[in-house]
């Protein structure tokens, strides 16, 4: 190695150890998604009372807020479509939760006599139709952020190294 090309690795190594590391910001934002559907009887009426389902809550990391609640916006978009589905799903499809029951009890209703099966099928079909009703609303909540302080190598949050300097 050159001289010159010593030195300026010398120099190199030298800033780095001793500039302060710098602290940077990083965002935390947080969002849930959740439905509402309204109860079906058995003539067809719909209830007033709106049911209210918790789907998901997301969280997504990130250097600025604005970037990390963009992200996060985009999650929950993608979440709020899976909730829908899962409505749709669960209280729109009477049939779909009758075949999906009775496909789950396929190896134990073969070795039930006809009132036990009997007994058994009027069970699922009044278990979903206590489920049947009308999906209303996807919603998310209100996206809340929050700056994390992340420390710098020497344990001092940048707070901390503000409070050091005289005025």
């Amino acid at each position: 190695m050159t001289l010159a090309y010593r030195s300026i690795l010398l120099l190199v190594l030298l800033s780095a150890l001793l500039l302060p590391a710098t602290s940077f910001a990083e965002y935390l934002c947080k969002g849930e998604v959740g439905y509402s559907w309204l109860r079906m009887n058995k003539e067809g009426e719909v209830s007033d009372k709106e049911m209210e389902v918790f789907w998901a809550a997301r969280e997504v990391k990130g250097e600025d807020e604005k970037g990390t609640k963009s992200k996060l916006e985009e999650v929950l978009l993608r979440e709020k479509g899976f909730a829908r589905q899962a409505c749709k799903k669960e209280h729109e499809n009477l049939s779909g939760c009758i075949a999906g029951k009775f496909q789950a009890m396929k190896a134990i209703m073969k070795l039930l006599d006809f009132s036990s099966r009997k007994a058994i099928e009027d069970s699922v079909k009044q278990d979903c139709q206590a489920q049947l009703g009308i999906c209303k609303m996807v919603t998310a909540s209100e996206i809340l952020c929050e700056n994390l302080e992340v420390e710098d190598e020497k344990g001092k949050k940048k707070e901390d190294k503000e409070e050091e300097k005289p005025s």
